[in-house]
């Protein structure tokens, strides 16, 4: 499973950059991130539930030190319109996700998963 952390630039609006942070997760033990977000998403399309808390903390899940190993290249949106526009900061660190938490989510996204693209040339940085 993939989180992604999407940041956008509008400073030129025909023209948006991105900043994508991904979070891999693999199927293990319950990450209390992730649970506690699935507690917050409404139950029914139609509800609407306005989160006055803050209790969606990046910090509960990310350290400084998961930020500093990572992955970094040039790329696209992974959804139309396929944008070319983005630095994608792939986090080297593997989470883990219950497989009940993995498939909570799979049935609120659906299965979206973009197939693997070329790599036309790009070059993938290391930390």
């Amino acid at each position: 499973m993939e989180l992604h952390i999407v940041s956008i630039n509008n400073e030129n609006p025909e023209v948006p950059h991105y900043l994508v942070f991904s979070v891999l997760f693999k199927m293990g033990k319950e990450n209390p991130f992730i649970h506690n977000f699935l507690n917050l998403v409404p139950n029914e399309k139609t509800t609407q539930q306005i989160e006055k808390h803050n209790n969606i903390k990046l910090s509960d899940i990310l350290s400084a030190t998961d930020l500093k190993k990572y992955y970094h290249y040039k790329g696209s949106l992974t959804t139309p319109p396929y944008t070319e526009t983005v630095n994608w900061v792939v986090l080297k660190k593997v989470f883990d996700a219950s497989p009940e938490s993995i498939k909570a989510i799979n049935k609120i996204e659906g299965n979206h998963a973009r197939h693997i693209e070329p790599e036309n040339n790009r070059p993938v940085e290391s930390d």
